[in-house]
């Protein structure tokens, strides 16, 4: 806060004493012209006027409260108005500096009116008086102004601070600047009633809602609800409890912790929710769809009820989720950290960045099972799962299309699982789990998940069940799991690395698109229109043209360098277009020479299908793969050394 309102504070006029100006015979003594000579004016009467003044003798006269007209340079004692001029014309006078009107009449005399302008006295103030003084215009001061009253703003006063932590009583609080509202000079009984009434303020503009510890941190009587595009940002630290009722983030609405940047010390904002439920990201009756809300910058959720869940995220479209904390005091085995599921069609593309979640029954639940809406297309990029007690990320049916990367896991307890997924298209990378309990499972793949991707899978030792496939898990692909996998799907594709990291074959020599055929399920005129890459790795892209589409159509490989060498051979195609039918996967059979890969839809006439494939050889990629002392690392790719 002092970085804004300390500079906001040296904008602000405050009072000091005036310092006045003379001037003598402005445009000459008062004079008149008798017979064609030029006479003075023996006793002619001045007159000083505002600069509006008008008429002879002029209107409206400077007051005399404040001070204007002064009979010294002090300018504390006003002098007479109107007044004479010597017996010779001559006249003078006090004034502040400023611009009046002066006039000069007299009886047989035509009146004269003068512009007059006095400038400010070097090394003084201009300000005018001691009392209040009214500023238009656009104003330029310098130099130090001293403060010992109330001054407003916009019709708000701005009252000395009564004491923010670590701040001293030489700044200033105002109510509302520009499009910020500070919540602690706004009327409520606790500090959500507060942030309630700054949020009415606003209204439907844009803008932020301030609050520190001078708003109170103690239980509400009912939650803050934050409006269309307001950010609720915490400048200070310390811990707010929310009490019996969750917070809501409307669209494009959301909380921040800026404590670090407002205080000289950073620290947490801490949001205590006491209540038995989650804390709630959604409208409050879910039956729309909420876009864009957010928490972020150190924000952590706490909650220390048992039973008490993290944080629902329900219906969310587009939320940001940066820098935030989830964390039971009392975790039970019911519990969930982030609980993401929707009612309505349209919840997708979250943005999760650097969380944590702590001491819950299941980290991460994504659920889609009974709800008929997936949340598709969220982002989970360094997620960390801490002492979860059941699950650290679960993943029911119709829950897919999740895309993790470096997920973190660790102190699992017991009969706990790292990774559940029923679900199919989700995408893990670089994932790692550690300390699990004595019975724990890694990853397991139950019926209905079906193809994933994942990508660096590191088991730690300790899992009694490092991976499972279920039967009915099919078509996932598993490159670079450092534990072996119980597979009872089908077309699943897993490549063990012992040493944590997957080797490429070794092939070189550009493939064409003569290295493929198409049935005539594609199109009559159906065509590998793009091929890129070798044997090893490459992309494909094939054009359904013509007529004649029908389902399930096939292609077919021809390796250019010859049959592969072994029976760990496996061939992966991972579409990466987005024409429909989308969701689409393709397999391959285990051929080591000319596969045959099989489109799982009916494609579109004068649509592209792009495909990247990849081959694991394991007799060629043992070379790369050679240890210390001569050892080799196994490598198994598919159905390893003829296993199903």
């Amino acid at each position: 806060m002092k970085k804004y309102l300390l500079l906001f504070s040296l904008l602000l006029p405050t009072v000091a004493f005036g310092q006045g100006a003379r001037v003598d015979n402005p445009g000459g003594p008062a004079q008149r012209v008798v017979q064609g000579f030029v006479a003075p004016i023996p006793g002619a009467t001045i007159t000083v006027c505002t600069s509006a003044g008008t008429g002879t003798p002029c209107t409206p006269v400077v007051p005399t409260s404040p001070v204007t007209l002064c009979t010294d340079s002090g300018c504390t004692v006003a002098a007479a108005n109107p007044f004479l001029a010597d017996a010779n014309g001559n006249f003078g006078f006090w004034a502040l500096p400023g611009s009046y009107k002066v006039s000069i009449t007299a009886t047989g005399v035509t009146g004269q009116l003068l512009s007059v302008t006095l400038p400010c006295v070097a090394g003084t103030s201009c300000v005018a008086s001691n009392a209040n003084t009214a500023f238009t215009g656009n104003n330029t001061t310098s130099g130090t102004w001293t403060n010992s009253g109330v001054w407003t703003w916009n019709t708000n006063p701005i009252v000395p601070n009564a004491g923010i932590a670590s701040a001293g009583p030489d700044l200033l609080v105002a109510k509302k600047l520009s499009t910020i509202r500070f919540a602690d000079q706004f009327a409520g009984a606790d500090w959500c009633a507060k942030v309630n009434a700054a949020d009415a303020d606003l209204g439907a503009t844009p803008g932020e809602i301030w609050l520190n510890q001078n708003a109170g941190q103690s239980a509400c009587a009912a939650s803050p609800t934050l409006s269309s595009n307001h950010t609720l940002k915490f400048i200070q630290q310390g811990t707010w409890t929310i009490g019996t009722v969750p917070l809501l983030l409307n669209p494009f609405s959301g909380a921040q912790c800026d404590a670090g940047f407002f205080q000289t010390v950073s620290g947490q904002c801490i949001l205590l929710y006491t209540n038995t439920s989650a804390y709630a990201v959604s409208s409050a009756n879910q039956a729309s769809i909420n876009r864009g809300a957010f928490l972020r910058g150190g924000m952590v959720i706490e909650v220390n009820q048992n039973g008490a869940g993290g944080i629902d995220l329900t219906n969310m479209a587009e939320p940001l989720f940066e820098d935030v904390v989830v964390a039971s005091l009392a975790g039970t085995s019911t519990a969930k950290g982030l609980n993401l599921f929707a009612n309505q069609a349209g919840a997708y593309y979250g943005h999760i960045n650097r969380v944590a979640v702590k001491f819950f029954s299941t980290c991460l639940n994504v659920d889609a099972s009974t709800l008929g809406n997936a949340p598709n297309r969220w982002d989970w990029d360094n997620l960390f799962c801490g002492a979860s007690l059941s699950k650290d990320i679960n993943i029911t049916a119709n829950g897919g299309d999740q895309h993790f990367t470096h997920l973190r896991a660790s102190n699992l307890a017991a009969s706990g699982t790292f990774i559940s997924s029923a679900s199919p298209s989700s995408t893990f990378s670089d994932v790692y789990a550690d300390t699990p309990g004595a019975t724990a499972t890694g990853l397991s793949l139950a019926s209905g998940a079906v193809g994933n991707m994942l990508f660096g899978v590191n088991i730690a030792s300790g899992f009694a069940t490092p991976c499972t496939i279920a039967s009915g898990a099919n078509s996932n692909h598993i490159f670079g799991i450092t534990a072996s996998c119980t597979d009872a799907g089908t077309n699943n594709f897993i490549l063990q690395n012992n040493n944590g990291a997957m080797q490429p074959c070794a092939r070189q020599g550009a493939v064409t698109a003569a290295q493929f055929s198409l049935s005539a399920g594609w199109g009559t005129t159906a065509t590998a229109s793009t091929v890129l890459g070798n044997d090893c790795s490459g992309v494909l892209i094939i054009t359904a043209s013509g007529t004649g589409q029908a389902a399930n159509p096939t292609f077919v490989f021809t390796f250019k360098n010859g049959s592969f060498q072994g029976n760990g051979t496996s061939l992966i195609f991972a579409r990466s277009d987005g024409n429909a039918p989308a969701n689409v996967l393709a397999g391959c059979n285990t051929s080591l020479s000319t596969p045959t890969c099989t489109f799982f839809g009916t494609p579109v006439a004068a649509n592209t299908y792009q495909f990247n494939w990849i081959v694991g050889d394991a007799d060629e990629a043992r070379i790369a793969l050679r240890g210390p002392a001569g050892a080799w690392s196994r490598c198994s790719i598919g159905p390893a050394d003829g296993a199903a």
